[in-house]
């Protein structure tokens, strides 16, 4: 009986040592970030891959960002995107995000006169923006909040 309870208590030793618990995913980087469209309609667009890592042996799902854009300080754009992307086991993942805001947003000091400014205002200006917010992951049924933090400074373009 000795032998039996000490088998069953190494068994299950092996066996707790063996099931760990999964790592979240976690937010790594931006990749691929461009300022897409700055037009004189007044719309800017940047976009890019959000480097998802997923340190587990089985995959999981993206279910939404919830994201909020900030230039200069000021809060330009809340994102809410719901990918339901599969999210490769041991793997880098990228997310595409999309943030689209208004150039009157971005640029609270200029005026809306926008072909008076093409040649001053605008000329050689840059954005710094920041993102931030939270990405839901499904991992083996389980919802996980990953937070998400960005930002970066890109050359304003405009299109005529």
């Amino acid at each position: 009986m000795t032998r039996l309870l000490t088998s069953l208590f190494v068994l299950s030793l092996l066996f707790a040592a063996g099931c760990s618990s999964p790592e979240y995913p976690y937010f790594d980087r931006m990749e691929n970030v461009k300022l897409q469209a700055a037009a004189l309609n007044g719309n800017v667009t940047i976009k890019g891959d959000a480097i998802i890592i997923n340190p587990n042996d089985v995959g999981a799902q993206l279910d939404k960002m919830d994201l909020v854009a900030f230039v200069e300080g000021n809060k330009v754009a809340e994102i809410t995107q719901n990918e339901n992307a599969q999210l490769a086991a041991g793997k880098e993942n990228a997310i595409p995000v999309v943030i689209n805001m208004k150039l009157k947003d971005v640029f609270t000091d200029i005026k809306t006169d926008w072909m008076s400014l093409l040649g001053s205002s605008l000329q050689n200006k840059e954005i710094k923006y920041k993102i931030e917010g939270d990405i839901w992951i499904n991992l083996a049924g389980q919802s996980i909040k990953v937070p998400f933090d960005y930002e970066d400074v890109e050359p304003l373009r405009i299109k005529r």
